[in-house]
């Protein structure tokens, strides 16, 4: 382990790929460190328990075993772009094992402006804050100051918790792609 740590430090990877079928997950290696995040292959059949572990230790991305290589690069460079990728074989999943370990109840969308919500709808795309800025005619800044109110009023700390928290909420897409891929690019996520 302390081999491994020293070569992803030295080598800083934007993105770790690891299997959640190998023993040492999860591992004591935070990818922030090195300014990288870690993206974990599960299979959509695993144990809730598993989606819920991948949770407590800061996954950014997940993706099926089952994804197709083309899937696997658009998947790695989602999470590169925007931080979070969340494969839509998993979404459900995914979901149904936060629901539950009986977290508390989701805050109410009515806590969020219109606004505030037509934002949270673009996070969940997998769109970036200039990507944002420029749809709605608003300075990246003000998404950031969007996006930091949601995070105090759905008590959430990060983006990817903004994005499960819409998919929970029915707010985000699993359409396919039109190339025939398993895996869209445009929705990202992580949970927590």
């Amino acid at each position: 382990m302390n081999a491994l740590t020293a070569a992803l430090r030295h080598f800083r990877p934007t993105v770790a790929l690891v299997d959640a079928m190998w023993n040492g997950w999860p591992i004591p290696l935070d990818p922030a460190e090195w300014g990288g995040r870690t993206m974990l292959m599960l299979d959509p059949a695993d144990e809730p328990q598993v989606f819920v572990r991948a949770a407590r230790t800061g996954v950014h991305g997940y993706l099926s075993r089952s994804a197709t290589r083309h899937a696997l690069v658009m998947a790695v460079e989602t999470l590169r772009i925007t931080g979070y990728y969340l494969d839509p074989l998993l979404a459900a999943p995914i979901v149904s094992a936060l629901r539950e370990i009986g977290r508390a109840p989701l805050p109410q969308r009515s806590a969020l402006s219109q606004h505030e919500q037509d934002i949270l709808v673009a996070v969940a795309r997998g769109r970036s804050s200039k990507e944002i800025a420029r749809e709605y005619a608003i300075t990246p800044k003000t998404v950031a100051n969007h996006v930091a109110n949601m995070y105090q009023k759905l008590n959430l700390k990060h983006r990817g918790e903004l994005v499960l928290y819409a998919a929970r909420e029915g707010l985000t897409s699993s359409e396919s792609p039109d190339d025939g891929t398993t895996i869209p690019f445009n929705i990202a996520a992580a949970v927590r």
